[in-house]
């Protein structure tokens, strides 16, 4: 059949084949012919369209062949696309970008995500992923084709549901390289402190008021194991201990050593200590309460949550 006859859809999904691939490819076309031969669907009478073979043909194109092998089958456009995609799928090396916009043809030519989820062999769920994909803003889509985003980067945002806090999400994404662990503690992190945001203006009646900002750092975010406190997990030593934490264990052990008997006399160390506390607190509460000059602090008004973090 003659290249020349064939038309590419201009909605397709095409395996990707890295340069070693590729290469192996074009020699064993030198070598063999085409084996297998590429796919087509006759969609009317003349009209061919190429379902499956893009690679091949593309080779032979640029070889200057002007004939190739094909099976050709009488289908409708539907059909061209569903064979595309599913040889695709099949062959497991996709531009995720590409199945979207497949994905949403389909269904703008009728068929419902129940029906795609039960002919692809994927969750309702994953099929709703692609066509958010494929209506998503171009530069999210291109940062998708580039390797700068990932579908499971760009699930973890969709839990924010709010396009402007979708879009910041994908914005830090892009910038900081967030991983898929680290975009889910950013969205972890925001939807409380939305929720408290939101509890905050049921609180105090407040009708308007404008969101905390949004901060990157909320995707490195994590609880020290020593002291508790929510501190950046790009600082965090020694597996799960915050700079702080690990300065007082390293000052402790060059102090006391290490071992049982250290441990013995900082259990008495912090014993005396603590009796000291104590014994100065009775002092202060039979000597007449407050010392001179301390003064009970004035209740400070309500804030936001989040702007003053």
């Amino acid at each position: 059949m003659l290249i020349s006859q064939i038309k590419i859809p201009p909605v397709r999904s095409t395996s990707e084949f890295d340069e070693e691939t590729i290469s192996y490819l074009e020699s064993s076309l030198e070598r063999l012919g085409v084996i297998e031969p590429i796919k087509v669907g006759e969609v009317k009478p003349g009209e061919y369209w190429l379902m499956d073979g893009l690679n091949r043909m593309e080779l032979l194109r640029r070889k200057n062949i002007p004939e190739i092998d094909a099976d050709i089958f009488e289908a409708t456009m539907e059909e061209v696309m569903d064979v595309n995609l599913s040889t695709s799928l099949a062959k497991g090396r996709t531009n995720p970008l590409e199945v979207a916009k497949v994905l949403n043809e389909m269904v703008k030519s009728g068929i419902s995500v129940d029906e795609l989820a039960r002919r692809y062999g994927k969750s309702k769920t994953r099929i709703n992923l692609y066509l958010h994909i494929a209506q998503m803003n171009e530069k999210y889509q291109e940062a998708l084709r580039r390797g700068q985003l990932s579908i499971g980067v760009i699930e973890k945002a969709l839990a924010l549901e709010d396009d402007n806090e979708i879009n910041q999400a994908l914005d830090y994404a892009i910038l900081y390289k967030y991983t898929i662990s680290e975009m889910e503690k950013y969205v972890e992190n925001r939807k409380k402190e939305l929720a408290e945001y939101k509890e905050w203006l049921e609180k105090t009646g407040v009708e308007e008021y404008p969101k905390p900002p949004t901060n990157p750092d909320y995707a490195y975010l994590t609880k020290c194991s020593g002291c508790l406190e929510e501190v950046d997990s790009r600082t965090v030593r020694g597996g799960i201990l915050c700079p702080v934490c690990l300065y007082e264990l390293s000052y402790i052990r060059e102090t006391l050593g290490a071992g049982k008997d250290a441990l013995e006399t900082l259990k008495k160390l912090l014993d005396e200590y603590k009796e000291r506390k104590l014994y100065e607190e009775l002092k202060r509460k039979f000597e007449g309460g407050q010392s001179k000059g301390e003064e009970k602090k004035l209740e400070q008004p309500q804030t936001p949550p989040g702007f003053l973090r």
